[in-house]
């Protein structure tokens, strides 16, 4: 028997999302408590000290919206398993642009919908830790011009990755 699952999946981070909403706001105050600092005590190094930690807030927002899912999946998962994955999106995004070319003049949708026609479903991506639920892969056309490949995390969490960096390029 399989195991179930919680819905949604756990390694979506909603907190290194919110931490970049917030800190907008933070990155902004900092800076007005050090034009503040400057324009009331004339004091550089103090100034100084408070624009320096808006700046390392607004780099760590930064970094939250660019690798926060990707640093939190690639830590729960594991190296190995990270590197797996990589290799079987790779693989299923070869197989999908061959077929492409194999059907010259199709449009998106009738592409996608013959690569799942005539190509059978992958099992899913296992990880080596049993309680790590399983991945699975889908082909979408949905707000592309070309087919992609969609690893589904289960329930309605599904990521496309760059599959050169893996990093997330989009997250529905």
């Amino acid at each position: 028997m399989a195991p179930e699952y919680p819905c949604p999946h756990p390694y979506f981070s909603e907190y290194a999302l919110g931490f970049a909403f917030v800190g907008q706001f933070l990155v902004v105050g900092l800076f007005v408590l050090a034009g503040l600092v400057w324009i009331r005590t004339r004091r550089l190094p103090l100034a100084g000290i408070v624009a320096a930690m808006g700046l390392l807030t607004l780099l760590a927002r930064h970094a939250a919206l660019r690798w926060g899912d990707e640093l939190i999946m690639r830590g729960a998962f594991g190296a190995d398993n990270w590197a797996r994955l990589r290799r079987e999106l790779q693989a299923q995004e070869a197989d999908l642009a061959q077929y492409g070319r194999e059907q010259p003049g199709l449009t998106t949708p009738q592409l996608v919908k013959g690569y799942i026609a005539t190509h059978p479903r992958s099992p899913g991506f296992h990880f080596a830790d049993p309680s790590i639920p399983p991945l699975y892969f889908k082909i979408s056309d949905w707000r592309d011009t070309v087919p992609r490949v969609v690893v589904s995390f289960g329930c309605s969490n599904n990521v496309v990755f760059n599959s050169a960096t893996m990093g997330v390029e989009q997250i529905d």
